[in-house]
Formats: structure tokens, sequence, C-alpha cells
């Protein structure tokens, strides 16, 4: 199903706004990529001047009316990097912190007295690292690179880390990698246009990719998880939904739906809320991309009262539909790097950018 994004949206999305709580200078260069620490506490960000920070907000009222946010800087995480740092991910218990760069290593951050220390450099990638994810219980780690592979790394409990397995199936530079919310199935995506999807073989001896996903004529950007659906964004100017179905006793992913017509350059990024905004409307969270183009757009499930469900061309019926419900144009100076939801605040996100700085948003009637 390829659409417009042209449907009619949820009521309780029409006619709504973002607003911008605050923006600020982040870093010296280009901001790369973001990411909310799962308690809320802390939003972390990196760029090309090879710094880590952390950041947090404090809510102020202006004229006993409007919520306006401060940023502060709490912490510079320095002198672990030598080149750029591409990629953040926070462990799910808010305990550690993983650092993705082009100088080929992964550094680790833990939690002692309130403050980050490093504990470990890992060595392996040949070429820049360019993503990294932890997994739901926080015992698994993957990282990629423009070396082709994707590496799965355990975390012991002495803090010692082991390469479990080194996963060779993209042809070109992978992009992205991110687990499954609850199980440790790992999805990733490349300059070779391809989804794959990876998981432990039945003898849980060897890690093995199990599907992978050819719809986008493309780089394939980012991937996000919505329960076991799978979203990406593309070169190619397009995000898909892939549906996990049932196919002679093996799951396989098909591609449900195509948004396009929203962003008129590559969109970088993609994010979906952790839960729904409002679930007695509907249990599908909200969707949100950042384009070259400098735009952000905010996606809901579509209002489909009355309405048969839709349909691939090979008869997969998908589940749900979205459409655009925001359309932030101008959202940054340049090219929208990347866009994530606050893990607690509903309605609330964080973006960055080339022109170096971080908006954080909120809908607004």
């Amino acid at each position: 199903v390829s659409t417009q994004s042209t449907g009619t949206p949820l009521s309780l999305f029409r006619n709504k706004m973002l607003k911008r709580l605050c923006t600020f200078p982040a870093h010296e260069d280009r901001v790369w990529h973001i990411d909310w620490s799962p308690d809320g506490c802390y939003l972390a960000s990196c760029g090309s001047d090879q710094k880590i920070r952390l950041w947090n907000f404090q809510e102020k009222t202006e004229d006993n009316k409007s919520k306006e946010l401060v940023a502060k800087e709490v912490d510079v995480l320095d002198g672990q990097h030598t080149r750029t740092i591409r990629r953040l991910a926070w462990s799910l218990d808010s305990s550690y912190l993983a650092a993705a760069s082009f100088d080929s290593t992964v550094s680790i951050w833990q939690k002692r007295s309130g403050k980050l220390e490093c504990i470990a450099t890992l060595e392996g990638h040949e070429n820049e690292v360019k993503s990294i994810s932890w997994n739901s219980t926080g015992t698994l780690f993957a990282t990629c690179s423009r070396d082709k592979s994707v590496w799965v790394w355990e975390m012991e409990s002495d803090r010692e880390f082991e390469c479990l397995a080194v996963l060779q199936g993209h042809t070109q530079d992978v992009k992205a990698v991110r687990w499954h919310p609850t199980e440790d199935i790992l999805a990733s995506c490349s300059y070779d246009n391809s989804i794959k999807l990876w998981r432990e073989d039945s003898d849980g001896d060897e890690w093995e990719c199990f599907d992978t996903l050819n719809s986008h004529t493309s780089t394939v950007w980012d991937i996000s998880w919505i329960q076991s659906y799978l979203v990406s964004c593309s070169d190619d100017k397009t995000i898909k939904f892939w549906e996990p179905i049932n196919v002679k006793g093996k799951m396989k992913y098909h591609n449900t739906i195509t948004l396009q017509g929203d962003h008129s350059r590559v969109i970088y990024s993609i994010d979906c809320s952790l839960s729904p905004h409002d679930s007695t409307i509907s249990p599908f969270p909200l969707i949100i991309s950042g384009s070259a183009d400098n735009s952000i757009c905010v996606y809901s499930p579509e209002d489909q009262s009355g309405e048969s469900s839709s349909s691939t061309s090979d008869g997969v019926k998908a589940a749900v539909r979205y459409t655009r419900s925001i359309k932030q144009e101008q959202a940054h100076q340049t090219d929208v790097n990347c866009v994530r939801w606050h893990p607690s605040v509903k309605s609330r996100f964080a973006s960055c950018s080339d022109d170096g700085t971080i908006t954080v948003w909120q809908f607004q009637d």
C-alpha cells in the first residue's frame, strides 16, 4: 500500500501544532545524534567535535501561562575519541551510555556516584562505527560500521565485553542497528538499500539472518520498532512499515505501508514513541521523522472508522495506517539529523541538526 499521507488523522491530532520549548547551541559543529536516558533525566548529544554532552531541563512559567524549558549542560564527556562521535545509546536502566565513533571504536560509560565514567573502549571494526543499540535486558548490544559488518557484544558481570558474533550480510556501509523492544531480534539497515533481521539460530550457537527486506530503492538511513512492527526511512524519501507475518511456520516481514510525498529530500531519522498517546483512541504510538529538507513530520494512526483494512499486492492486510498530522517546515536552519521522543513526557521530543543546535518540541492546540 503506497499513500501520499492524505488520510484523516484521529480526532486527537487534528489541528495540532508544534511549539518550540527551547532551542540552544549544543556543539561546536554539527550535532549528529541525541538520545534520552530511559529514566528521562538526561538528553545525551554527540557531534563532530568528538564530545558527548549531557543536558537536563528545568521548566519555567512566564506570565503565569506559557511554559518554557531551560537547557542546562550538566557534563561533557571528552578525550576518548579522536574523530566524530556518530551515535549514542543508553541502556534500558540508564546506567550505561555507549558511543560509536568514526575512529573505529566504541566507548562504554557507566554511571558512578551520579557521574558517567568511561569503563571500556572496544576495538574491532575496520572502519567508522555508525550506530549502536542495547537489547531490552542490557546484556547485549550491537554495533555496525562502514566495514559492512554488524557485531553483537555481550556485557559480562565483571564489566568485561565479549564479541559473540560478527554478522556479514550487507554489501555496503551499515547505517543503523536497532533491537526489538522485547525480543533478541536485531534489525540493521544499509547503504545497500536493504534491511536485515538477525537472531540466534535454534541451537543458540550462531547468529543468522532470517529475513532481508528489499523494498527501498536507495540507502536506508534509520529504523525503529513499533511493538513487533518495523519502520524505516530512506534516501528514496519514503517511510515504510513492515509487519511480521507467519508464512508456513516462518516469520517474515512484509511492507504493508509506504508513506511518500511528505519530505522533499532524504529522510535521515525515524522514531516511534514508546507508548500510545492515548490508548483509548488507538493502541499504536506516534512517529516522527527528520529530513535533509530541514523539516520534521509527525505521523499518527489514521481514522479508519467505517473503512475496510488495506492490503498489499500479495494479499497481506495492513493492521493500521498512518497519516501525517503535522509538518514543521524549517525546524532547523539545515539538515535534521536525528529526532527522538521523550521516554515519559507524552507529545515531547527533541531534534538536532547540522546547524549545531538542539530543539525540544511539544504539541499544542
